[in-house]
């Protein structure tokens, strides 16, 4: 077993959990704020959703609504997906709320087998690759194995935070 099968494996588990986690969540549940101040998507004249950011995160985060961590996984795992094998990044408002809980997982659901089929046809090299890793973020100069590894705990994060904001809610 070589590194590559190991986030592999790491990332079918972890993927397999945010299945669970977003499984029958309602576009209403995903838009309720679970507190005062949560960050969520919004509806803007000309019907485009946004989500609410800053340039810099505000310590401490704010909290989040399901939608808005469902925004956020498929707007950072496309930006890594197209800088690592695709054209290059997307800054966050090119990537709209898709108006619907439906939709936001298929985006996810849509990184998730583009992010995995460009693993599958890195090789050795790429992993170890640290100039495929610079065209990637958060980490620069180590190899592109960290960026795997990185882009499975993101998930595992968000997945976790909208596990947590669905029980807060009382919907799971």
């Amino acid at each position: 077993m070589d590194e590559r099968d190991t986030l592999l494996w790491q990332l079918g588990m972890t993927y397999s959990l945010f299945q669970i986690v977003a499984s029958g969540m309602t576009d209403e549940e995903a838009l309720r704020p679970p507190a005062a101040g949560a960050w969520s998507v919004r509806l803007y004249e000309g019907g485009r959703w946004r989500a609410d950011r800053a340039d810099e995160e505000p310590d401490p985060a704010p909290p989040t609504t399901a939608a808005w961590l469902l925004w956020h996984m498929g707007w950072w795992w496309s930006d890594v997906t197209g800088r690592a094998f695709g054209d290059g990044g997307v800054q966050p408002d090119e990537v709209p709320w898709p108006g619907s809980v439906v939709a936001a997982i298929a985006r996810v659901e849509d990184c998730h087998a583009r992010w995995k089929t460009g693993l599958e046809k890195a090789s050795a090299d790429d992993f170890a690759s640290t100039s495929l890793r610079d065209r990637c973020w958060p980490l620069r100069g180590l190899p592109f194995s960290r960026v795997v590894a990185w882009v499975n705990g993101e998930l595992m994060k968000n997945t976790a935070e909208l596990g947590a904001t669905r029980r807060f809610l009382g919907a799971v």
